[in-house]
């Protein structure tokens, strides 16, 4: 079951990879600093990886149901996936009831999260508590993807697929 932290959690890769996470850094001149996370630059038009258990974007709930099972929690909106202790996925649909967000989220056992150059094609350099993050959009492909690891001893992973608008 998604406690609130965890729930929190999988919003923080949507904030990154949109360039909207505003974080209060200390005081400044006006009292408050503002800084807006960059917009990620397109690095490549191929996605290493474009979908989660033969779940892509653009799917059928129905489909997704088949491919993954019945869901913990289902709506119209989204589903919540329990795949084992350590693994979840929450996926999210259109108005078409299509997948516009696939988000997996690892915990415990991390030697089962994929790496970041398994997501998104390259090494992420670790912050100092072992913390990392990075997205890369594939406009192409019509989709961004995010992979973000927490830091401290309790880490959690988080891998999100979100559909963007195509380019033309």
């Amino acid at each position: 079951m998604f406690t609130l932290a965890k729930r929190g959690m999988f919003l923080l890769p949507f904030l990154l990879a949109l360039g909207v996470l505003v974080v209060s850094s200390g005081p400044s001149s006006d009292g408050i600093r503002v800084m807006v996370a960059p917009l990620p630059t397109p690095v490549s038009q191929k996605a290493p990886y474009a979908g989660y258990k033969d779940v892509t974007i653009g799917m059928s709930s129905a489909d997704v149901r088949t491919k993954l099972g019945k869901p913990q929690d289902e709506s119209d909106a989204e589903d919540n996936f329990t795949i084992s202790e350590f693994e979840s996925a929450r996926v999210f649909y259109d108005e078409n009831k299509t997948v516009r967000v696939i988000s997996i989220m690892y915990t415990g056992d991390l030697k089962l999260a994929p790496t970041p150059k398994a997501v998104i094609g390259t090494d992420i350099e670790a912050k100092p508590d072992g913390g990392m993050h990075k997205t890369v959009q594939y406009p192409k492909a019509g989709f961004w993807i995010s992979y973000v690891r927490t830091g401290g001893d309790d880490a959690i992973v988080i891998v999100t697929i979100q559909k963007m608008a195509k380019e033309n």
